[in-house]
């Protein structure tokens, strides 16, 4: 054997070496019990002679079959201790590369799950046509190679791409379509993931009890794989719907739960997001000093380690946090901040909830016109949204903005019917002391009148006209 050949063959067995270990170590961390913790404190150590083995194949792969093997086993043997170490954006760079020397290869083996890896980290990153093209890529290829379990991810990953779009019905299809495929295989990860996105559906659209029995199951089911992240995953989606219930404490538990979690087992993503649930339970508990704290910590661990959802979420609780200490001008700055995150990222959902409380902000700051123009962005994206959770929301809105300028009748017909919807409403900067200051202006007897008509109506409708209406109100004269 010549030098160069011995010099070659010694990379190989050092790159496979490393790979083996990093393997070992991310089989551990996923189920995070027994040696776990050796392992992930010996591939720590060797972390830079990982990633240095890493960039070797990636730099050889698309001329050296063997490089490019090494190339595409990487992210596949080391997805779980992945999570922990690097960002989603890391991540995808190596999958991308991996996807590269997969398809030079022709190994559908690889490139399958590279392409439903590739897809998921473009979700979380939310990258949401770079995730399009690759899942459509691999639905169609796993339809034309039969392969259910393909399949089954693929109208996974395409249910969560149209619930982050805010397409719910579609969502829901998908969800559905995924369930059988995914139990025909017997794969339990995913299948625990397809209850929390349905507990996330049956939150957003108002149905609380639902998505608590959802998430539950989401629990249950990570809890027995031993799977520690999804376990940490469930506690925060039953905190966020404990919020909902109007159970705070009960919120705050679950949230202490998965702060613990994510400072042991979490992924470089989790300890932010678990610090905002937290921030979240406390802010509505009324301790404000402390979940200022909490969402200033996460936003500065979250910048560079976390998508844009996460950034508007913390900069929307913590101006939610400080209107409730009356600092209003605070309050104004993190959302302005947030507002056009979500313009950028095209999330109506979080785009619905910031321009929502902007109209509370400048209400109170008798900045009318500016309240108007949210409370248009907000009924807009509830009306796209069509769910009574984000309608009630933007209702609320104009309930607040219509009586702080003194248009009391109209409010009271809206406020009637909001009385149908009050278990739709998550903890708002909305105030239902509003319907004692209405019938303070109006006297009850006309109140409850105009109460009682408003009642017959319906929310989209009285959404629409408060969009139409608002520019009439407060942009041109009268």
């Amino acid at each position: 054997m010549t030098t160069a050949a011995g010099l070659e063959a010694t990379r190989f067995r050092l790159a496979w070496h490393y790979l083996g270990k990093l393997r070992q170590a991310s089989a551990t961390v996923k189920h995070g019990h027994g040696r776990h913790v050796v392992w992930l404190y010996h591939a720590q150590k060797d972390w830079e002679q990982i990633q240095h083995w890493q960039a070797w194949s990636a730099a050889g792969s698309q001329t050296d079959d063997g490089r490019a093997r090494l190339c595409a086993t990487f992210p596949l043997a080391a997805e779980h201790i992945l999570r922990i170490w690097q960002s989603p954006w890391q991540q995808l760079a190596w999958v991308r590369q991996a996807l590269d020397a997969a398809r030079k290869l022709r190994d559908d083996d690889a490139e399958f799950p590279l392409l439903y890896q590739a897809t998921m980290l473009c979700l979380t990153v939310e990258a949401l046509d770079e995730a399009d093209r690759y899942v459509y890529q691999y639905l169609e290829r796993a339809q034309a190679a039969h392969d259910t379990l393909s399949i089954g991810r693929a109208w996974h990953a395409l249910a969560t791409a149209e619930f982050t779009r805010g397409a719910y019905d579609t969502a829901e299809t998908y969800f559905n379509q995924c369930i059988p495929l995914l139990e025909a295989c017997a794969n339990y990860d995913e299948l625990a993931r397809v209850w929390r996105g349905l507990g996330r559906l049956a939150q957003f659209r108002g149905r609380y009890p639902e998505a608590c029995e959802h998430y539950r199951r989401y629990l249950q089911a990570a809890s027995a794989l031993a799977n520690d992240s999804d376990v940490l995953d469930a506690h925060m989606s039953i905190s966020g719907i404990y919020l909902a219930l109007h159970d705070f404490q009960a919120a705050e538990d679950h949230a202490r739960q998965a702060v613990a979690m994510a400072r042991t087992v979490g992924t470089s993503m989790s300890f932010p997001r678990a610090l905002l649930v937290l921030a979240h339970a406390q802010k509505w508990l009324g301790k404000l000093e402390s979940a200022c704290a909490n969402y200033e910590e996460a936003l500065k661990a979250g910048r560079t380690a976390c998508p844009p959802s996460t950034i508007i979420n913390g900069l929307h609780g913590l101006g939610q946090a400080r209107f409730l200490q009356g600092d209003y001008a605070a309050a104004q700055v993190h959302f302005l901040e947030a507002l056009p995150i979500a313009r950028e990222v095209r999330l109506p959902l979080r785009l619905c909830e910031v321009s929502h409380d902007l109209v509370f902000v400048y209400a109170a700051q008798n900045a009318l016109a500016a309240a108007g123009d949210c409370l248009q962005e907000a009924c807009e994206t509830a009306l796209q949204l069509g769910t009574p959770h984000f309608l009630a929301k933007a209702l609320a809105a104009a309930i607040a903005l219509w009586h702080r300028s003194g248009g009391h009748v109209q409010a009271a017909v809206w406020a009637g019917l909001l009385t149908n919807y009050r278990d739709n409403l998550h903890p708002s900067l909305f105030d239902f002391a509003i319907y004692d200051r209405l019938r303070d202006a109006l006297g009850e007897a006309r109140c409850n009148e105009l109460m009682k008509q408003g009642q017959g109506l319906t929310l989209a409708d009285a959404v629409a006209e408060a969009l139409r209406e608002t520019p009439l109100r407060f942009h041109e004269p009268h």
